[in-house]
């Protein structure tokens, strides 16, 4: 557990440094940014080691080599409306069957008396044929849909109660709660300040120091940690037109002769910032679809319950 930890910790520490000196830029950068635009993700993983585990092995054997790409078109109207299409492909070489999901989205939520939120998914054929071949040929459909419509008034006018319940609970435990606010407010103000840190850890977990030095040295001698980022605006004079992000890195854990490596990419791309590509929702019908929230609601059918009081 405490190398697992070790791990997490370098990762978590090497990641603060990286966006931390990025963060400035880029806090500019999205003050100027449309948020209508075409985008493209991609993130490959590869894993091997020298751990005599046929599990082990047998798992690394169906992550190494995978690979995720997503494509699409944000198409921003205002702050509560937007249209989203976008691709998935998911390619995992050890199954030989890499497919490509397609997702539209339609959300237009000013009017709460009539909101719109539709999404639709598209299955690949090789899906499709499994359903077939798995005697369910009724979720063989070509598109899989939910409209959300109705949902959305119906949570929206339960809900309206439900908070005016928990007004009324908040205001019977006001107390309470401006006594979390301050003790929040002294751990708060400990992060800025050593020695109260120091105290604060002291009190709740008192064995931090030991756990400190244990992380540091597991990293120090069994983890090697290496990392390519970059980020990169274009500007088209004082218009921003792209954004470009690469983030790729090599981790490796030694024990005992026993290694793990991993390999991570991640590129993302958004390009067309203010003018991007047209979206075109799919004809969909009874004979093509499948309404996946009715699916839902009939096997699990949605209560809404007020909120109980707490004594």
């Amino acid at each position: 557990m405490k190398k697992a930890t070790a791990v997490l910790t370098a990762l978590v520490l090497v990641f603060s440094v990286v966006m931390s000196t990025s963060a400035t830029n880029f806090d500019a950068l999205m003050a100027q940014f449309n948020p209508s635009y075409d985008f493209e993700m991609t993130m490959e993983i590869s894993i091997e080691s020298n751990i005599d585990d046929d599990e082990l092995q047998g798992i690394l054997a169906l992550i190494s080599g995978s690979s995720i790409g997503v494509s699409g078109t944000v198409d921003t109207i205002n702050e509560l409306a937007l249209q989203m299409f976008y691709a998935m492909n998911v390619d995992v070489p050890a199954l030989g069957i890499p497919m490509t999901f397609n997702y539209w989205i339609d959300m237009d939520l000013n009017d709460l008396e009539n909101p719109t939120y539709l999404s639709i998914m598209e299955t690949p054929e090789m899906l499709r044929l499994l359903m077939v071949l798995g005697g369910m040929p009724e979720f063989a459909s070509q598109f899989f849909v939910m409209d959300m419509d109705e949902l959305i008034v119906t949570m929206l006018e339960e809900m309206e109660g439900m908070m005016y319940e928990f007004g009324q609970m908040l205001l019977e435990y006001e107390e309470m709660i401006e006594e979390f606010e301050e003790m929040l407010e002294e751990i708060l103000a400990a992060f800025h300040d050593e020695e109260a840190l120091i105290a604060l850890l002291d009190e709740f977990f008192p064995e931090w120091e030991e756990v400190l030095t244990e992380v540091l040295t597991f990293i120090e001698e069994s983890v090697e940690f290496d990392f390519d980022f970059n980020f990169e605006p274009v500007f088209d004079g004082d218009t921003l037109t792209e954004i470009i992000l690469n983030f790729a890195c090599e981790l490796v854990v030694t024990v005992d002769g026993e290694y793990i490596a991993i390999q991570f990419a991640f590129d993302f791309h958004v390009f067309n910032i203010g003018n991007p590509s047209t979206i075109i929702f799919p004809e969909i019908n009874e004979d093509n679809s499948i309404d996946l929230l009715d699916l839902i609601m009939q096997d699990f059918p949605i209560e809404f319950v007020a909120p109980i009081a707490i004594n």
